[in-house]
């Protein structure tokens, strides 16, 4: 078995490959073989390498005296001018990726080559204002298929080898709100998981898992609970609308939008879903009595299986700052007194890096990973954060640190089992935030509710509005 090492430029994105030869249909990853992927850096099964997503390679031929040699390989151009955030799946020699609304492509690793392209076909009921473009965040790889979910919420299962529909199914519950797709599909076992975006927008959040084979819907789980004069759709939702007032604004959805951030253990059989921000932002205005507003903002665990919730960890209880938890799930396994822990690390929006049991749920660490104001640490007993009143815009304006863009949002970050560190893209910054008053819903627009002011804009915060009735 050659390797060859190359290099490939794609916009402004540089991935760096070692393709193998081997004997295996096309895509032809499961469940053995992803256990097995550290034994093989020569593949890259997941969006983030391993099953755990740890964006680690324990490829060593390109070193400190190597790294010189490195040169231009070939180049292989998406015709668009438009956001790419798709990690590569490398997978004996073929790579699968995504661009710009969901496209897919097939592509030789080797030369560039281009295998098959796949173009959905965007509904043109879908809102085309997305928060952040029409970007999409990588495919998933499993037993000679690719799934991507397009823009409208179109998730699609293509044949690996031809790029040619097997299945497609429509996941968005009401086109005329603000929902798109933008994530990578997570493979859960026997069934493909898919969230939406939207959080800034009338939405609510939710995923629904498909059969891998037929694209049957096997069960959907909403992250926020719903109107309470209507049924209730899910038992564990019980939990969460304890935790709202019964008066919020269900009008505007609620938010807590999975967008990106899910892995799967195949372990323990675990999905684990990140989930975003509240709609609209202030509490005081969206839940008037306060509450913890869950799931928003958290961490969840949930059976594959069933669709049942395991447990659960909101990181922002309340969130009113846009800290969405979107961000990677990594999962590992570290030394913690001494005797091996299988963990889950997170680093939201909100500044505080996380080490959780990734069985039971458990908080172990949460340390700040920039400047923190919106909260003065994360009490190690109750798992909650000691929230600053002074953070609270419902009185005013404020400066709050992170500033609503967050420390670090959807870009990988990476475990080295042979440092023991974490590698994570920050942002070191505040914002000030205030509210508008009564706020009302605009269908298929942005609904926030609040205005934010970043560094390049005036601070002078006592010329902004007063405080905003609750």
């Amino acid at each position: 078995m050659g390797l060859t090492t190359r290099v490939m430029r794609a916009g402004l994105f540089a991935v760096l490959l070692v393709v193998c030869g081997c004997h295996r249909g096309p895509a032809d990853i499961d469940r053995g073989r992803l256990l097995a992927a550290p034994g093989h850096p020569q593949q890259w099964l997941t969006t983030g390498g391993d099953f755990g997503k740890t964006h680690y390679s324990r490829l060593d031929a390109i070193d400190a005296a190597s790294v010189s040699r490195l040169g231009f390989a070939w180049a292989f151009e998406t015709d668009t001018d438009r956001g790419l955030e798709a990690t590569p799946i490398v997978v004996d020699g073929v790579m699968y990726t995504s661009g710009v609304a969901g496209r897919a492509y097939a592509l030789d690793a080797r030369t560039g080559k281009l295998i098959w392209r796949f173009e959905p076909r965007i509904d043109p009921r879908v809102h085309r204002g997305s928060c952040c473009d029409q970007v999409n965040r990588g495919v998933a790889v499993w037993r000679g298929r690719v799934y991507v979910a397009a823009f409208d919420g179109v998730l699609y299962a293509l044949d690996a080898a031809s790029g040619h529909v097997v299945w497609r199914a429509d996941t968005i519950i009401d086109h005329s709100r603000g929902y798109s797709s933008t994530g990578a599909p997570e493979i859960a076992g026997g069934v493909v998981v898919i969230g939406n975006a939207g959080g800034e927008f009338d939405t609510r959040g939710y995923i629904t898992a498909y059969d891998l084979q037929t694209g049957r819907q096997a069960w959907r789980f909403f992250t926020t609970p719903g109107d309470p004069r209507k049924p209730i759709e899910h038992p564990d939702l019980a939990i969460a609308a304890r935790t709202w007032d019964p008066a919020s604004r269900w009008d505007v959805g609620g938010g807590g939008n999975v967008w990106d951030g899910m892995t799967y253990d195949p372990r323990l059989n675990l999905l684990y879903v990140a989930t975003g921000n509240g709609e609209v932002y202030a509490r005081a205005q969206r839940s008037p009595r306060g509450g913890d507003n869950l799931f928003l903002s958290s961490i969840l665990a949930i059976r594959p299986d069933t669709g049942r919730l395991a447990w659960y960890y909101q990181e922002t209880p309340g969130d009113q700052w846009d800290y969405d938890s979107d961000a990677p799930i990594l999962l590992t396994s570290v030394n913690i007194a001494g005797k091996p822990r299988d963990v889950l690390m997170h680093a939201p929006k909100n500044g505080f890096f996380y080490v959780l049991d990734r069985a039971t749920g458990e908080l172990l660490s949460a340390k700040p990973y920039v400047p923190v104001t919106w909260a003065k640490g994360v009490d190690p007993k109750t798992g909650r954060p000691i929230q600053n009143p002074d953070a609270d815009y419902a009185t005013g304006p404020k400066l709050v640190f992170p500033s609503p863009v967050g420390g670090h949002v959807w870009n990988p970050m990476a475990f080295s089992p042979r440092t023991g560190l974490v590698y994570l893209p920050a942002i070191e910054g505040g914002g000030v935030i205030y509210a508008k008053p009564d706020p009302e819903r605009r269908a298929g627009r942005i609904n926030i509710g609040a205005a934010i002011l970043l560094p390049d804009t005036p601070r002078d915060v006592a010329a902004l509005p007063g405080p905003v009735a609750a």
